[in-house]
């Protein structure tokens, strides 16, 4: 049977390390080798459920209307706070990172900080707006509210780079297509950094004109010298810029890259490279797609939702 014992008349930030002397059992050894170091195994708002390094005894507590309710599976009696309890509550007054989910003030403290990234800082309740969340052993505020955005300069511009990131063409000169081949554009991200690679290929093809091993890397550069048209000129260049981009914010030179790949002067296919299947490009991995220039410009709807405007 579980130790139950109540603090009465208390609240997150009136706990402290006199009050848990006062109603512990036995004088505690805080200076204990991991004593300041429980992690919880569960912690939200109020409520927290710690096990102990060895595996038992779990101990839970839960504020509710200054009334601080403390179980313990140990066989302690429950006339005072038994050295597992009290070393719990050494824990959650002690580090900020455990004590915000008990004190409310605290709390409101670092919400109403976190909140002026959101322009919401003067808000009659910020915390309507956020939680508190423990990750890696830290304190992380984050919006409760799906899709809530932070005006910040940095989210500015993560934003501005997820948003803006008929008749048969004549072949350039020396570039002349067996029928049994097939020349493609692939499209992947870097495997670590993520940034947009766009990449010449060449592969063998079916007799249904689709694309078979062996897939070949293709150097733009080796076809630019030959050719008089300007469009595969620019296309070629391009794909030439992409297939080893630099990381970094995008530029309109990026931008006018990407439009002269898109306009495809030679028509060939593009494919997309999903890393799911297989982290190296190979027919299995390759997923076609149609790529093509937005026919209507970019429109934003903001529809109004309680408080936001």
């Amino acid at each position: 049977m579980a130790n139950e014992y109540v603090l009465e008349g208390i609240d997150g930030p009136g706990l402290s390390n006199s009050i848990i002397l006062k109603h512990s059992a036995a004088a505690i050894d805080t200076g204990a080798k991991g004593f300041m170091e429980l992690v919880p195994g569960h912690i939200t708002v109020n409520e927290a459920t710690f096990i102990f390094p060895e595996g038992f005894p779990a101990v839970r507590v839960a504020l509710q209307e200054q009334r601080l309710r403390l179980s313990c599976q140990c066989n302690a009696a429950a006339e005072r706070l038994c050295q597992h309890q009290a070393q719990v509550l050494y824990n959650l007054v002690n580090r900020n990172e455990l004590r915000i989910f008990f004190d409310d003030k605290l709390r409101n403290e670092r919400i109403r900080k976190a909140a002026a990234d959101y322009g919401l800082e003067n808000a009659p309740e910020p915390a309507a707006y956020f939680q508190v969340e423990l990750q890696n052993k830290k304190a992380v505020i984050r919006p409760a509210i799906p899709g809530l955005l932070p005006i910040t300069r940095d989210s500015f511009g993560a934003l501005q780079e997820a948003l803006f990131s008929n008749a048969g063409p004549a072949l350039p000169r020396g570039a002349a297509w067996s029928p049994d081949t097939v020349r493609c554009i692939v499209i992947r991200q870097h495997k670590y950094y993520k940034h947009l690679h766009i990449e010449l290929y060449e592969a063998a093809a079916t007799k249904d004109g689709k694309i078979k091993h062996p897939l070949t890397l293709l150097q733009p550069v080796d076809y630019i010298w030959a050719l008089d048209d300007p469009r595969q000129i620019r296309f070629f260049t391009a794909i030439t810029r992409f297939q080893q981009p630099e990381g970094g914010k995008r530029t309109a030179t990026d931008i006018e890259s990407l439009q002269a790949i898109i306009a495809n002067p030679l028509q060939l296919p593009f494919y997309y490279h999903n890393s799911d299947v297989s982290e190296h490009v190979s027919v299995s991995s390759l997923v076609p797609v149609r790529v093509s220039a937005l026919k209507h410009p970019i429109s934003l709807t903001v529809t109004s939702a309680g408080p936001f405007l």
